[in-house]
């Protein structure tokens, strides 16, 4: 009687990996195994993490900035991480894919045609978390462009981050009708900029009021608005509980606002962010000082965390209005042009902006939104003596202030006969003995290279400027020869 032989269950091969001992060394061990009805195999750690924590780590191995790889304005990921990546294995095909597709810039009109959209990029849309659009030249975008457009950007619907920049100088209406649809088709947008440039012609009046009657909008966390001109004039604010759920503020050169500025602040329910980058060059319609901003900014006393605010107007300087109530500020900057020329109230200065926990403190020297570059002489003795007094008043009240930061970056071929950063590294020895670092930009060349200039040039005199009225570095530009 033949015999009938079993089959033989065969093992699977052994998968060794390296791992812990005893001795708290690596060794190579063996691979845990389970057991089943149907086979046996070995289980990977890897192949028991779940899709989120795996993600978690993907993310992170293809960051830029490992400690903000999950902030989807903070730079693109690694690219070629991310492709080596999904050679791995088909999970971690499956994960780091969309990663390579996660920021997307497009241009209008593409070079190529508004069809070559549908066949280049469709398939991607979906994995797209970070989207910028160029509005280079929109006049010469036909009606049939525009439904292509339209239609196209209704599948980036996953976006968190959205950056609209351009000229809109042409096809106005057509443009904000796009913007309007895109913004419709993406409910999961979180951070909103919209940047135009300084040389096109002002927004249509009703603009902002759209903006922010958008369902989309006011349910951003953080809205961005560059060069704002003629944005329309004040709307009365008639319920809190419909405002905008917005964490994050920032607008730079606003202009002929008509209250647009008081009614944006005014928007949010809880603001825990502000920055304002401007400079008013005209007073008599554009006056603006802190104390103004400061009436404003009360409605947020009791969440706002970061206060950043550039030049205002020339002749409003030295009014600083009271930061001590804002109870939950930890980081305060502010620019040189809003105290007195001469700084001779540095101790009341002081103790209206040492919020009781302000941890860190900037000090901007830029003029004009960086138009100019401030000069060599913006930093000086009585700027050291400001700050020294600062750190005085903030060690007697037991302040928790931790850090200061000298935004100071003068023009290289502006030279004189005194070096800033002497009185910079003086500062920061004096900062040091009471546990406060202080940072500063690096000068341009060194110290040795600036001798040379003073020498061949002796009439680099800082005196020869001590009478000029720091309103000079704000002369309005050529809006037509930016």
């Amino acid at each position: 009687m033949a015999s009938k032989h079993l089959p033989t269950r065969q093992m699977p091969t052994r998968q060794l990996h390296l791992g812990p001992s005893m001795t708290g060394v690596l060794k190579i061990v063996d691979l845990p195994w389970a057991h089943n009805s149907e086979n046996t195999r070995y289980e990977s750690p890897f192949d028991i993490l779940p899709d989120e924590l795996l993600l978690a780590i993907v993310e992170f191995a293809t960051s830029r900035n490992r400690h903000l790889y999950s902030d989807c304005c903070f730079g693109c990921p690694n690219g070629r991480t991310a492709l080596a990546l999904t050679k791995v294995c088909r999970r971690l095909n499956r994960l780091a894919t969309p990663l390579l597709y996660s920021h997307m810039n497009h241009y209008l009109p593409p070079a190529d045609g508004c069809e070559s959209l549908r066949r280049s990029w469709s398939h991607h849309r979906q994995d797209c978390k970070h989207l910028r659009i160029d509005i280079e030249n929109p006049g010469i975008l036909t009606k049939a462009d525009w439904l292509v457009l339209n239609d196209y950007f209704r599948g980036y619907s996953r976006v968190r981050c959205l950056i609209i920049k351009g000229r809109f100088d042409i096809s106005i209406d057509e443009t904000w009708q796009l913007v309007s649809d895109i913004l419709t088709h993406m409910p999961t947008l979180e951070h909103l900029t919209i940047k135009k440039d300084y040389s096109s012609p002002p927004f249509p009046g009703s603009m902002l009021s759209s903006l922010m009657k958008h369902d989309t909008v006011s349910r951003l966390q953080a809205l961005s608005l560059w060069n704002i001109r003629n944005a329309g004039s004040t709307e009365t604010i008639e319920n809190r509980d419909n405002m905008a759920a917005l964490r994050d503020l920032r607008m730079y050169g606003f202009e002929k606002d008509g209250g647009a500025m008081e009614r944006l602040i005014r928007w949010p329910k809880r603001l825990r962010s502000f920055t304002l980058g401007h400079s008013f060059y005209d007073d008599d319609q554009d006056y603006m000082d802190l104390t103004m901003l400061g009436s404003w900014l009360s409605v947020h006393i009791e969440t706002l965390e970061e206060i950043d605010i550039g030049p205002l107007s020339p002749s409003g300087k030295g009014n600083i209005f009271d930061l001590t109530q804002y109870r939950e500020l930890k980081s305060l900057g502010l620019s040189r042009y809003l105290f007195s020329d001469d700084l001779e109230s540095c101790e009341s200065d002081a103790n209206l902006i040492l919020a009781p926990g302000l941890e860190e403190f900037y000090w901007y020297f830029a003029l004009s939104n960086g138009f100019f570059r401030e000069p060599w002489n913006a930093f000086g003795e009585r700027e050291e003596r400001w700050l020294q007094k600062l750190v005085d008043v903030a060690v007697s009240k037991s302040s928790p202030l931790k850090r200061i930061c000298v935004i100071f970056k003068p023009d290289q071929g502006y030279a004189t006969e005194t070096w800033p950063w002497d009185h910079l590294v003086r500062l920061k020895e004096y900062c040091r003995q009471f546990g406060i670092t202080l940072h500063y930009s690096r000068p341009p060349f060194d110290r040795g290279e600036w001798m040379k200039v003073v020498s061949a040039n002796p009439s680099a005199n800082p005196r020869a400027n001590d009478g000029r009225d720091i309103r000079e570095y704000f002369t309005r530009l050529n809006l037509d020869h930016p």
